[in-house]
């Protein structure tokens, strides 16, 4: 029993440590000064990202007002290197954090390193330039009022990844922990895409289930007392990335086990008061035999007492 809170622990604690640990981030724009003098105002309510890999520098500006986004945007554009793309998406947004649904992020090399001048010798590593991202409300930024580069990429992320009724309601309300502390249940990559799901004591339909298979990003999904059953997770298994997964007091049985089986990068596994048998752990016991060490699968497990 001991294991088995260890290893549950351990996924929830993956779960809610968010994508930022991957940069450095200070609560102003760090741009350089030889930026349009026209941005200077800005610098108070931005963000500098600092990362993941290397030191690429992120720009992050939330505009709450039409007028001021529209003033800056011809500012915007006269950094951007000529020929790199301008990528439209939708909030929430990682960079702009979840208060902002309008705004923009400006990518560029790492500090000190000089962009390359026509994005058409970039050959596509953008990172090597600097491209603008556009997150795109309709009201603050509105692209039927502003121009576009007639020699830049658009590239429309927007309707990529539309978010799903699961995902949408867990995005509405925070887990709270012990002493008050509140954490959210759902964390996105960079890119806007679910990478992990804390859906504790949320009541899923079979649908919802369907939806959470569609997550191709997901990565780590905690399902305590869900009312999870063998049917949902089988539509769980087309998330071919996850690796933790805490099927703690769902309802689960020893069919369950097959599934599991099918989650080729799985890590680690929380199965506490579970109708599932010690029989069909072996499967499990039988599955890490047959992998080396650094292959094999952790997991915490009780049997639910009948």
């Amino acid at each position: 029993m001991k294991r088995a809170a260890a290893i549950c622990v351990t996924i929830v604690f993956s779960l809610v440590s968010t994508t930022h640990a991957l940069f450095t981030v200070t609560d102003s724009g760090t741009w350089p000064k030889s930026w349009p003098a026209e941005l200077e105002p800005l610098r108070k309510q931005s963000r500098t990202f600092e990362g993941p890999k290397q030191p690429l520098q992120h720009y992050a500006i939330p505009f709450t007002k039409r007028d001021e986004f529209e003033s800056a945007w011809p500012h915007l554009l006269k950094i951007k290197s000529q020929g790199a793309p301008i990528v439209l998406r939708r909030g929430p947004s990682f960079w702009l954090g979840d208060k902002a649904t309008a705004g923009v992020c400006v990518h560029t090399p790492p500090a000190g390193q000089d962009p390359i001048a026509d994005g058409k010798d970039a050959k596509g590593n953008w990172e090597k330039t600097i491209s603008i991202e556009l997150i795109v409300d309709g009201e603050i930024i509105d692209l039927n009022r502003i121009p576009l580069p007639a020699d830049t990429p658009i590239i429309d992320e927007r309707f990529k990844e539309v978010p799903l009724g699961i995902v949408a309601r867990a995005e509405a309300t925070n887990l709270q922990r012990s002493g008050g502390k509140l954490e959210p249940r759902v964390v996105r990559d960079e890119n806007g895409h679910v990478t992990r799901l804390a859906l504790n004591d949320m009541k899923l339909s079979p649908e919802d289930a369907a939806d959470l298979g569609k997550l191709e990003h997901l990565q780590s999904i905690v399902l305590f007392r869900t009312g999870f059953t063998d049917g949902d997770l089988e539509k769980l298994t087309a998330c071919r990335k996850l690796k933790h997964l805490n099927l703690t007091s769902t309802e689960v049985t020893d069919d369950a086990i097959e599934m599991i089986l099918k989650f080729e990068n799985l890590e680690s596994l929380c199965l506490g008061d579970v109708r599932i048998s010690p029989a069909a752990m072996e499967k499990l016991k039988q599955r890490n035999r047959n992998q080396t060490s650094d292959k094999q699968l952790r997991w915490g497990y009780r049997q639910r007492k009948q």
